[in-house]
């Protein structure tokens, strides 16, 4: 009878996790949400520091500021996707896959959560894009307007994102000369 309860046991982990587990928002007490295992796609949202204070260094120097010296980007300089208004503060993160997105309020992390995946791909792109190290927008290969879900693959020392993974492994599959060639045609069609 044991060798039963343990084929029980394993067929129930087998048999995944119960639905409510595939969205939480982030418990009272501030802590991050112990969301599911569905890391490829959870749309989960979990609260800021909520501090809106320089980061210091252990020698006390303002880390915001020393970056924004060297010409580097001010993280809070972000669009919500939902409300196309800039992100005051540390905002609020929700997620797309394992990248973070961040909101101006849990109400719109809310929404983008409830959103079908492929619009919260469109929403999200230009906020995952730089963080995967994209810098164009449309793909070499298909014409395409890249979305989150893009494919970034280096080329002649260059990021260069593909609307899919299909894309990029084709693309990474031709021959040099063929490469150049595309990218020689992309790049005469005006598209970055």
């Amino acid at each position: 009878m044991p060798l039963a309860g343990l084929t029980l046991t394993m067929l129930l982990v087998a048999c995944g996790s119960n639905t409510a587990d595939l969205y939480q928002a982030p418990p009272a007490d501030g802590s991050v949400a112990a969301n599911s295992a569905d890391v490829v796609d959870n749309p989960a949202i979990v609260p800021s520091n909520g501090s809106d204070t320089p980061r210091r260094t252990t020698d006390g120097a303002d880390r915001t500021a020393a970056r924004l010296a060297r010409g580097g980007a001010n993280e809070t300089e972000v669009v919500d996707p939902i409300t196309q208004e800039r992100v005051e503060g540390s905002g609020h993160i929700g997620y797309f896959g394992q990248w973070q997105v961040r909101f101006n309020s849990s109400a719109s992390a809310e929404q983008f959560a409830a959103l079908p995946r492929a619009k919260r791909a469109t929403l999200a792109a230009a906020q995952v894009l730089p963080k995967k190290g994209i810098h164009n927008s449309i793909c070499p290969m298909t014409g395409e307007t890249l979305t989150a879900l893009a494919a970034p693959v280096t080329w002649d020392k260059t990021m260069i994102g593909f609307a899919s993974m299909a894309d990029a492994n084709q693309f990474r599959a031709f021959t040099k000369e063929k490469q150049a060639a595309v990218i020689a045609a992309w790049t005469s069609a005006g598209a970055k």
